[in-house]
This record gives structure tokens, C-alpha cells and sequence, in this order.
């Protein structure tokens, strides 16, 4: 009766509604939050009428992730319409509490009951109308000029027009090729002749290469200004790698290594060479000290973890699983320290268990720390987990505090905004340099944020170009806070933010993915994080006043091989 209705008073608008999933009556055929499996099924076997999916990704503070995965099924099926993110804006209100700081009030923030809490912090864009990271990378998942690598040896690539009405001529690729982040050459390309549907193949002027790591880099331009763009506006971008490293790296030589200094304490073990101190505790294990000319780096010791703080989106696993069985209050419990000559190096191994509290499972750890006489300190991790837990977890990651003055980062990774497994479609692989400020990204209700995948090495450094270089064996997360994982975890608000007096460093080997599960989909098992053996490795190296450029240092070997390279 209602349809007949609608008609009878504008017959030219379609009717949905998601409760009537076989259409019987509607014009449209839909579901809501109907996972990727389930969508790709609908598409394989179409209705008589167009299907959409009425809400499909829950934009709930850090996320959605999963969405490169649902518009890959929604371009293949001409049967599925469209789509819908719940949802466009979060809807926090401004306020200050009592010292004057700025915060964002949700449900309960005024006394009203019963309430929602956050759950009306689930947009796009911020309470601010800022774009969120949610945002631009929905921007890069329906652009819709697409493209694909045919032979990128020859530089071939294939442009396809996902435009239903308009053809490509007002729209060009801007190409630059870029060796480990030198810019070696630039190309702009017009796309003339594509019709609405059609793909054609494009040809690359290529320059020679060296042995750097080289990818291509294209931005799709519109040409001229429409109702919601200015003219030269970015519509997507891609990036493919045209070649891995093949370069020679050149031994690393201190001239002024002197051999290592070591002194076997009851409570102490200490090594020291020329401008350099480590101590490490017998009491647990741990890295307490490392000094670079009388300067401490390390203001928290380094510690293998498995969690980091809850976001949104991971909400349920967090009350039904993680919190459950006490992964946020795991505790490191030491068993040995031995330390042994390797050339003109010294290993220093710690063994210790990391498992919650009365439960019976855990991961048995070992660090290997390695240092050269030149200052050079290589970290081994690896782990052997016990018991029965083989489930999801946030991470596997290796943390440490470091001073808080060595904020400017500079690394060569995936940016420049923040990424994720599943939300990374947006960003590419280039060397950027930022700040930790400018890494964090201001969720209203605070929770893990900034990650940075497929780091190749960073540097962290103050404003005299002094602190600290990371290499690790192959590429990894790295995130940079000013606060400790257990005050953004405890955090509600971010009022409640307070800076711990140094940076937290992480530097992970595996992150959970985002999902969209604060109501949508699960993290897809191809991005999951499990309870499971790992082992990583990585190179740290003090940096005194700028003595090394990030870009001469990528070019050296920082192996540490039975004493080969270490003086």
C-alpha cells in the first residue's frame, strides 16, 4: 500500500527498502552490511531487478578498512548498483571542560541516560567537517579513472574509464618515476579517445635505471573546475614498482671505533665504546640505559608487545576476546641474560615469557641484541608461543621510548597519511618527512592511530639533525606517539591526552587490519594478525648532529656477520 502510494504521488522515483530483500514489491533489491563473499554470490547470480547495498562500512573512528575488497566485487558485477558508508559526518559536540581544553562530548557527556556513548562518532569527516583518513581513501576506491600494470618493463599500462556518460579528454596522468625517493624523470599523458567503459593501453617514456628500488608514480587530473572541484584536481592515484633494489651497499666504518669495552656486573651488564654506553638489567633483562655522547636515548626500555589501543572498529573482538583473556595487561617475566664475544661484536641474549595473568598461555620470547664497536646496535625478536590461544591479536610488534625532542621523522615507507593492510589504497610508497605531530591523527575519541606500513628505514631526529636511525631487516610498521599505548587505551576523550615526557617508538612486525567491525564487516583472514611463531629483525644507529644523511646511510651495510664490517 505504501509503494502504491509513492507512486501514485511521484512515479519517477525508485523505492527501496532493505527489509524487502526478494524485491517482491520494491524497485530495487537490497541488503545491509552483507559481507564480500556474500555480495560476490549476489553479483554471480543476479536478480531481475538492481541490487545496492544499503549500508556496507561502518566509518566508526579509525577506519573502515575492507573497502578496496567490496568495490573490487562492486566494478566486477554490472548487478550491483551502488553502495552506502554509514556514514557521512561524526556528530560530537564542542565543548571545553574546565581548564579551557577543547574536547568533543557524545551520549553521557550531559548526563543523559540511557545513551549510545561514541556511537554517533561514525563519519567520514570529523566533527570539524575535516576529512577524516576514512575519506580519502573511499576517494581513491571509486576513482573513476582505474589503472593497471600490463608489462611494466616496457612500460605498459592499461586506463580504463569508469565513467557511465563521459569520455577521458579532459582528464591527463601526471607520471613521475622515482628511485628510493629521487625524482629521475616526468611525463604528463592527456587520455583522449576513451570512451565511457572502455580501457586502452598506455605507453611509458622510461628512463634508465640503477640498482635503487624504482616505482612509477601516476596522479589522474581533471583538467577543468565542476560544482564540487577546483580546476587540476586530484581524482586518484597509483603507484607500481618497476624494479627492486639491486645495489651493492657499502661497508659502514666508524674511524673512530675503538674495540668494546664490557663490565659483568651483579646488576649490571655494560658495554661501551668510543661515545657510546649500554646497560642492560640483570634483575629483568631489559635495555635501560643507551647513551650517545653523554645523551640518553631511551626513555622506556625496549619490550616485545601484542597490543596496542583498542580502536573502534576492533571494539568486539577487544570485549569478547582480547579483554577476556587479559592480552592488555600481559606481563614480561625474565628467565635468563648471557652475553658471549662474536668477533669484534658482542651478543647479549635475553630470554623471557610474555603471557596474562592466570591464564595458561603465553609466547616465550628471546631478544638478541648485537652491537658493533661503531655504535651500531642490530636487534633480533623472535617468539615461540605455548597453551591454547591461536586466535587474532592486535599485533606483533617491538616498543621503545625514546626522547621526546626527536620528533622530526624522515622514512621511506608507505605515506603520507596514516595506513593500514586494509585502508592503504590511498598512500604509496615514497620517502616523506614529517613530525610526530603531524603523524598523529586526531580521532575525537582517542585510539590507535598513525601506522605507517612497509617502512624501509626511518630516521628520528631533533632540530640539530641528532637521533636516531632505523633499518630493519625487511620492511615494517612504524608509528610514532606522544602519549604511552596505555593512556590512548584509557583515554575516552581528548581532553584526557597527556604527553608521557617522551615518544613512544613502535616498530611492528605484523598490525591487525582495520575492518569495520564497530558494525559492519570483520577484518578479512587475509589481514589478521595470530598468536603465532615470529621472528624479525632490525638495525638501530645513533645519528650525531647530521653526520649521516638518511639517503647516504641507506646505501651502507649494517649487517653484523661473525665481526665482518664492524670497525
Amino acid at each position: 500500500a505504501m509503494y502504491q502510494r509513492c507512486k501514485a504521488i511521484d512515479p519517477t522515483r525508485l523505492v527501496h527498502y532493505e527489509e524487502d530483500r526478494d524485491a517482491e514489491v520494491v524497485d530495487v533489491v537490497s541488503t545491509m552490511y552483507s559481507r564480500v563473499s556474500q555480495m560476490n554470490c549476489f553479483g554471480e547470480f543476479p536478480m531481475a531487478k538492481p541490487r545496492i547495498i544499503c549500508e556496507y562500512a561502518h566509518a566508526m573512528g579509525n577506519g573502515p578498512g575492507g573497502l578496496s575488497e567490496y568495490q573490487q566485487v562492486f566494478d566486477r558485477h554490472p548487478h550491483i548498483q551502488g553502495h552506502y558508508i554509514w556514514e557521512w559526518c561524526d556528530h560530537g559536540i564542542l565543548d571545553q571542560d574546565e581548564q579551557g581544553r577543547p574536547v568533543y562530548k557524545y551520549g553521557g557527556d550531559y548526563g543523559d541516560y540511557p545513551n549510545n556513548y561514541n556511537f554517533c562518532m561514525d563519519g567520514l569527516i570529523y566533527p570539524d567537517q575535516t576529512p577524516g583518513p576514512g575519506l580519502r581513501e573511499y576517494k581513491q576506491v571509486i576513482c573513476p579513472v582505474k589503472v593497471r600494470a600490463l608489462d611494466l618493463a616496457s612500460g605498459k599500462l592499461a586506463v580504463e574509464n569508469r565513467y557511465w556518460f563521459s569520455n577521458l579528454d579532459d582528464i591527463r596522468l601526471l607520471v613521475e618515476v622515482k628511485a628510493e625517493g629521487e625524482l629521475l624523470a616526468s611525463q604528463q599523458i592527456r587520455l583522449e579517445g576513451i570512451a565511457p567503459g572502455a580501457t586502452n593501453e598506455l605507453q611509458l617514456e622510461l628512463p634508465s635505471l640503477d640498482g635503487r628500488e624504482t616505482f612509477v608514480q601516476l596522479r589522474v587530473i581533471k583538467a577543468t573546475a565542476t560544482r564540487y572541484s577546483a580546476a587540476e584536481h586530484e581524482l586518484g592515484q597509483y603507484q607500481f614498482r618497476l624494479k627492486e633494489s639491486t645495489r651493492q651497499l657499502q661497508p659502514f666504518a666508524n674511524p673512530n671505533a675503538t674495540p668494546l669495552q664490557i663490565a659483568d656486573e651483579r646488576l649490571d651488564l655494560t658495554l661501551s665504546g668510543s661515545g657510546f654506553a649500554l646497560r642492560f638489567s640483570r634483575l629483568d633483562g631489559k635495555l635501560v640505559s643507551w647513551q650517545q655522547d653523554g645523551i640518553e636515548l631511551i626513555e622506556r626500555s625496549p619490550r616485545l608487545t601484542f597490543f596496542k589501543p583498542m580502536i573502534d572498529n576492533h571494539k568486539q573482538e577487544y570485549e569478547s576476546l582480547w579483554h577476556p583473556n587479559h592480552l592488555q595487561i600481559m606481563q614480561e617475566h625474565f628467565r635468563t641474560l648471557s652475553w658471549r664475544q662474536l668477533g669484534k661484536a658482542v651478543e647479549v641474549t635475553v630470554e623471557s615469557l610474555i603471557a596474562p595473568p592466570v591464564f595458561d598461555f603465553g609466547m616465550r620470547c628471546r631478544y638478541v641484541y648485537t652491537l658493533s664497536p661503531n655504535g651500531q646496535l642490530h636487534v633480533a625478536l623472535s617468539g615461540q608461543p605455548y597453551g591454547g590461544y591461536d586466535d587474532i591479536i592486535p599485533k606483533i610488534g617491538f616498543e621503545l621510548g625514546i626522547r621526546q625532542d626527536l620528533d622530526r621523522v624522515h622514512y621511506y615507507g608507505m605515506g603520507p597519511g596514516e595506513n593500514y593492510q586494509d585502508s592503504r589504497q590511498s598512500n604509496w610508497i615514497d620517502s616523506f618527512q614529517s613530525t610526530v605531530g603531524e603523524m598523529w591523527e586526531h580521532y575525537p575519541f582517542p585510539q590507535d592511530n598513525g601506522n605507517r606500513q612497509q617502512v624501509r628505514w626511518a630516521t628520528l631526529t631533533n632540530r640539530h639533525g641528532a637521533g636516531l636511525y632505523v633499518r630493519p631487516d625487511a620492511p615494517i610498521n612504524l608509528s610514532v606517539w606522544p602519549y604511552s599505548w596505555e593512556h590512548i587505551h584509557a583515554a575516552q576523550h581528548i581532553n584526557e591526552l597527556e604527553p608521557c615526557g617522551y615518544l613512544t617508538l613502535n616498530l611492528d612486525h605484523k598490525v591487525l587490519g582495520l575492518g569495520s567491525n564497530s558494525w559492519g564487516s570483520e577484518v578479512l583472514d587475509s589481514w589478521r594478525v595470530r598468536f603465532e611463531p615470529f621472528s624479525f629483525g632490525l638495525t638501530l644507529l645513533p645519528i650525531a648532529r647530521g653526520n649521516l644523511n638518511p639517503a647516504a646511510l641507506a646505501g651502507l651495510d649494517l649487517t653484523i656477520n661473525g665481526g665482518r664490517n664492524l670497525a
